[in-house]
């Protein structure tokens, strides 16, 4: 009989010879494996490609927007806390981007303090129209405040918001908002303007929302009736 160190040897060499051998079952698993492995990592490469990719016309239009803000506000975005917007936060989206904007001179406002004026941006990109318009249809139930707005239709009191400008685009969410404190009719007709000229086009929706109210879709509204919301 053999001693255990020749046994042990003997079945070294069978493994061996079995991952080896192209025609053995061992062989022919290993290769699968490790090519089923090699095509996994293709398609999540190519996944971050193409959601990079697709992204990035609005990463370049951020950059330019804040470059353009550069005299007038800083950029701010470490340490700070980005708005909760009901359940747009938890939607599946592709690309994320927040930081907040602050003025670099002191102004008065609406009660007469002096202070910065803090404004929040914030982003939110699909894979697809589809996946938007998915996000969307979850959004409205559960909108700013945890409020359930319906698609196209006013509300005339909205008590907690803040005013708050939203850009829909096919694949993306664009916000900015500020606070009550600091609420200027000038200074919401700015934003409004420069948030169209920088993330939208002529196939945008807007939703613009006042201190407390109202909630106004006020370009491209949707049909309320299109099943697509009630997903």
């Amino acid at each position: 009989m053999k001693d255990e160190g020749q046994k042990g040897k003997d079945d070294m060499k069978t493994h061996l010879s079995e991952k080896h051998n192209p025609n053995s079952m061992r062989f022919k698993n290993f290769t699968r494996f490790r090519l089923a492995l090699f095509l996994t990592s293709i398609i999540l490469l190519t996944s971050v490609l193409h959601a990079n990719a697709q992204h990035e016309e609005l990463k370049q239009r951020i950059a330019a927007f804040v470059e353009a803000q550069a005299d007038k506000f800083d950029k701010k975005y470490l340490n700070e806390t980005e708005p909760k917007y009901g359940e747009l936060n938890n939607t599946n989206f592709e690309f994320h981007d927040y930081f907040l904007l602050k003025a670099k001179e002191k102004t008065t406002n609406s009660i007469g303090n002096t202070g910065k004026l803090k404004l929040d941006y914030s982003f939110f990109a699909y894979e697809s129209a589809e996946e938007c318009d998915y996000a969307l249809s979850f959004w409205f139930k559960n909108f700013l405040e945890e409020k359930r707005i319906t698609p196209g239709r006013e509300v005339r009191t909205y008590k907690g918001v803040q005013p708050t400008i939203v850009i829909i685009n096919k694949t993306n969410v664009c916000l900015v908002t500020f606070s009550c404190l600091d609420y200027d009719i000038e200074l919401f007709r700015t934003l409004r303007k420069e948030m169209l000229t920088f993330f939208g086009d002529t196939e945008s929706m807007i939703i613009e929302i006042n201190c407390d109210g109202p909630l106004n879709w006020t370009k491209n509204p949707p049909d309320p009736k299109d099943p697509k919301w009630r997903k």
